[in-house]
């Protein structure tokens, strides 16, 4: 933990001298009198238009989804059975699977097939949900295997098609980015307080599992909405 923690405030340093850079406040300046709406209205604006609401809501599901079953998800494992080392080692596979599929879904999320893919990763995630149920290690396995090809990618498919929507585009870009990110971390906070809170309720992860299910289709259903 004191080396994440280290890690943590050298990252906080090496941000702190780059914004300080003189070339990285001028270029700051330019953008800001370049803006046409002050940021407080541009951000009303963004709220307002239904295809923004309707990813901003769609980011707060795929956080609470995302950051509630990685937050409980060696609990889970050792619940299941397995020893907390054994669970530590299983807990790793999303992770490890995360990292190619980042590497090779975001290429593939071309604008004409992010729909799709977006509809196939939250399929996937559903799918997660449901194996992670069964106690069989094959079935587990599975499980966690399809969870780090969903959650590799979900976020940036989101923000994609949220710079992509014609109310946002290159110019505001940046302001939507920090808004969807802002706003889906919510899910991020209630995702593992609520199922901390379940577990405690039943003693057990079968009605947390069972609520990211009904998460899952209910953002598979928002995904089919025309923007």
């Amino acid at each position: 933990m004191f080396f994440i923690a280290g890690f943590g405030v050298f990252a906080a340093i090496a941000w702190f001298a780059i914004a300080s850079n003189p070339a990285m406040t001028l270029s700051e300046t330019e953008h800001r009198a370049s803006t046409r709406l002050p940021q407080g209205q541009l951000l009303r604006r963004l709220i307002r238009e239904p295809a923004v609401l309707l990813v901003l809501v769609m980011g707060i599901g795929v956080f609470f989804f995302n950051h509630g079953l990685n937050s409980w998800l060696p609990e889970l494992l050792a619940h299941g059975g397995m020893s907390q080392i054994s669970a530590g080692y299983w807990t790793s596979i999303p992770t490890i699977i995360g990292i190619a599929g980042s590497l090779i879904i975001t290429r593939l999320a071309t604008p004409g097939r992010r729909f799709h893919i977006l509809f196939g990763l939250l399929a996937l995630a559903l799918i997660a949900s449901a194996f992670l149920q069964f106690q069989s290690e094959p079935f587990m396995f599975f499980g966690l295997f399809v969870q780090g090809i969903a959650k590799s990618s979900l976020n940036t498919v989101l923000i994609l098609i949220l710079i992509e929507l014609p109310v946002v585009g290159d110019r505001y870009a940046g302001v939507a980015s920090g808004l969807f990110l802002s706003v889906a971390e919510t899910g991020g906070v209630l995702g593992p307080l609520t199922l901390g809170f379940l577990y405690d309720y039943s003693e057990d992860f079968t009605t947390s599992l069972t609520l990211l299910s009904a998460i899952a289709i209910a953002l598979i259903l928002a995904s089919t909405i025309p923007n």
